[in-house]
C-alpha cells in the first residue's frame, strides 16, 4: 500500500486559516523551506550543561557499582546477561543514562541555515499579515 503525503495547500487555502497561529502554522507548513523556528542554541547549551553534569553523576554511581560488583567476582563485569539485583540496578542506571540522550538537539544543530530568500519571503509574509501579536513575533 502506498502512502501518499498531503498535497501542498495553495495560497488561497493558507488564507482559509483564522488568523493568528493558524495561519502561521499552515503557511510556514506549507513550505519545506519556510519551516523555520528559532533555535534557542543558549537555551539548548544550558539544558545540555546541566545534562553532562547529571551524565557525570550517573557516571559516578555507574563506576561505584561496578567497582563493588568488580571487588568479590571480577567475572561479573564481562557479561550484560547476569540476572541478580546488582545486575539489575546497573541496567537500569544505564537506561536512565540513555533515556538522558539528548538526540533531538544533535538532530537541530545538523540542519541547515534557512536560505536568505526563505527567510525574506517569511517575513515579508508575516509582516503582510501580522498573524502574531508583536511581542510574540518579536521572539521568532
Amino acid at each position: 500500500m502506498l502512502h501518499r503525503l498531503p498535497p501542498k495547500e495553495t495560497l488561497s487555502q493558507v488564507e482559509a486559516f483564522p488568523p493568528g497561529y493558524p495561519s502561521l502554522a499552515a503557511f510556514l507548513g506549507n513550505d519545506r523551506d519556510f519551516a523555520m523556528f528559532r533555535s534557542f542554541r543558549r537555551l539548548h547549551a544550558r539544558v545540555l550543561l546541566r545534562k553532562q553534569d547529571e551524565l557525570a553523576q550517573l557516571q559516578q554511581r555507574l563506576d561505584g557499582l561496578d567497582d563493588a560488583e568488580n571487588k568479590p567476582s571480577p567475572y561479573s563485569l564481562t557479561t550484560n546477561r547476569r540476572q541478580d539485583a546488582k545486575a539489575a540496578e546497573q541496567a537500569a542506571l544505564l537506561s536512565e543514562l540513555i533515556n538522558s540522550l539528548l538526540t533531538s538537539f544533535l538532530k537541530n544543530l545538523k540542519r541547515p541555515e534557512p536560505e536568505g530568500d526563505h527567510v525574506k519571503s517569511v517575513a515579508n509574509w508575516m509582516d503582510g499579515k501580522k498573524p502574531l501579536a508583536r511581542a510574540e513575533f518579536l521572539v521568532m
